[in-house]
């Protein structure tokens, strides 16, 4: 009869093996959860609980990937920027001063410089990557600016003015 099978299904379910085994299955998918949470958020863990730092470097060791400071873009103020001509005519000098507000070291962001003519279009723009401006490789620390000095060749561009905008790639 259909009512003992059914009895027998929810009896299965109910056994104290069946039981252990999906409690362990749910704390080892649980734990592995947990585990993907802590790897994905390692950088940001670091910089909010310094005595994480040390176990998070031995997880990384094992696990072939790199501690770095966090992305933190509302933190970061680009203070100033100025354009100014060098000595070769073709070249410019490109300088800014940014500011971390955030309490810990942030990783250094890429700079877009747009060029604009007379009119405010756009003549063409130029990715500045933090390799190429001499990031800090401990990143930006939140108790002094980072100056960046530039050159950037611009070729025969009539160059009136230009704007820089901070990103993450």
């Amino acid at each position: 009869p259909a009512f003992m099978r059914q009895a027998e299904r929810a009896a299965r379910w109910r056994s104290p093996a069946v039981r252990a085994l999906l409690g362990s299955t749910c704390a080892v998918l649980g734990l592995m959860l947990a585990l993907q949470v802590t790897h994905h958020q390692r950088d940001d863990l670091a910089a909010s609980w310094p005595t994480l730092r040390e176990p998070l470097v031995a997880w990384c060791r094992l696990a072939a990937c790199q501690l770095q400071p966090p992305r933190a873009l509302a933190s970061l103020t680009l203070d100033s920027s100025a354009l100014s001509r060098t000595a070769r005519p073709q070249v410019l000098r490109f300088e800014a001063e940014l500011r971390n507000s955030a309490g810990h070291a942030v990783r250094a962001p890429a700079l877009e410089v747009s060029f604009t003519d007379n009119l405010g279009h756009q003549l063409a723009r130029k990715v500045l990557l933090p390799e190429q401006m001499a990031a800090p490789e401990q990143g930006l620390s939140p108790d002094r600016p980072w100056h960046i000095e530039v050159p950037l060749q611009v070729g025969d561009l009539q160059i009136a003015g230009f704007t820089a905008e901070v990103f993450y790639p």
